[in-house]
C-alpha cells in the first residue's frame, strides 16, 4: 500500500470531521476544482495552494493555517504586487476578522501580507474571496495568452 504524501497528510489534518474541518474541506474542494493545487511541506503548518501561470511557473496564491484562529493567508510572493486587489478582497471583513501578520525573526511576515479569519461568520465571505481570486487567475491566464 502506498504511503500518503506530505501534502495528503496535511490536507487530512485540516479536513477533520468537526465543523472547522468541514469548512476547510469545502474551501479546498472548490480550489482544487478551479485548478489550484495544495502543496504541503513537512516543516510548515501552512498549506499553500498553488496555481500554474501562463509561463508554467507555480505560484503560491492562497495559504491556510489551522490553529486557535483558522486563517486564509495571502502569500507575499504573489500578493506583494497586487496590494490594491488584496485590499479590495478584504474590504468586506472588519478589523477583528483580519488578524495581524506575526512579526519577529521567524514570523509569518516573511511569507504573508495579510490574513482573514475563517469561522462560521466569515465562511461565505472567505469562499467569495476564493472565487474572486480564481476568476482573477483565469483572467490573467486568458490575457497573457492573447
Amino acid at each position: 500500500m502506498l504511503q500518503p504524501t506530505v501534502t495528503q497528510e496535511i490536507v487530512s489534518a485540516f479536513q477533520t470531521q468537526d465543523v472547522r474541518g468541514r469548512r476547510f474541506k469545502a474551501i479546498f474542494d472548490y480550489l482544487v476544482e478551479q485548478g489550484l493545487k495544495p502543496e504541503g511541506k513537512s516543516n510548515c503548518e501552512t498549506l499553500p495552494f498553488q496555481y500554474r501561470g501562463a509561463d508554467g511557473n507555480q505560484m503560491d496564491v492562497l495559504a491556510f493555517r489551522r490553529g486557535d484562529n483558522d486563517v486564509l493567508s495571502f502569500p507575499r510572493s504573489y500578493w506583494r504586487s497586487r496590494s490594491d486587489r488584496r485590499e479590495a478582497l478584504c474590504e468586506p471583513f472588519d478589523y477583528s476578522e483580519r488578524p495581524s501578520v506575526a512579526t519577529g525573526v521567524v514570523g509569518s511576515t516573511n511569507y504573508s501580507v495579510g490574513q482573514l479569519t475563517i469561522k462560521s461568520a466569515t465562511q461565505d465571505r472567505v469562499m467569495a474571496v476564493c472565487a474572486a481570486v480564481c476568476v482573477d487567475l483565469m483572467n490573467e491566464l486568458v490575457s497573457s495568452s492573447e
